[in-house]
């Protein structure tokens, strides 16, 4: 519980601000209408961080969910049948709580298709951008 009231906020943050950041940033390097070679280098290192992060916050999300994974294993092969009633009762709750998968922020399950699919919704944004832009001209 701890853990979703320390990450709700952030999370929510950074994948709203990344696909706000990025769309617009890809689609002014992609259009080319900036000359200015510092703008382009400082979208360029924005579009790269952002992605960098996201990135970064999925994978380890996700190694988080797969370690809980082993947890489950490592208890189902341990010699649970020689344990007391106590070790085995502590063996069971141990599994059954690494079964559940964790949910970052109380909201989403944050692993590395969600990465993908906040790419893929900034691709949509952009092409929302592109359509907007071929129409204006």
């Amino acid at each position: 519980m701890e853990l979703r009231k320390c990450s709700k906020g952030i999370i929510l943050q950074q994948i709203f601000w990344t696909v706000l950041i990025l769309c617009p940033g890809v689609f002014e390097l992609a259009s080319g209408r900036q000359t200015d070679a510092t703008i382009l280098f400082n979208l360029m290192e924005i579009t790269a961080i952002m992605t960098i992060i996201l990135f970064f916050y999925s994978w380890y999300s996700n190694e988080v969910t797969y370690q809980c994974g082993e947890i489950y294993q490592a208890c189902y092969m341990s010699d649970w049948v020689q344990g007391d009633n106590a070790q085995r009762r502590t063996l069971l709750t141990m599994m059954t709580r690494s079964m559940k998968s964790i949910i970052f922020g109380g909201l989403v399950q944050i692993n590395l298709s969600t990465f993908l699919a906040v790419l893929k919704t900034t691709f949509s944004y952009y092409q929302f951008l592109v359509t907007i832009d071929k129409t204006k001209n």
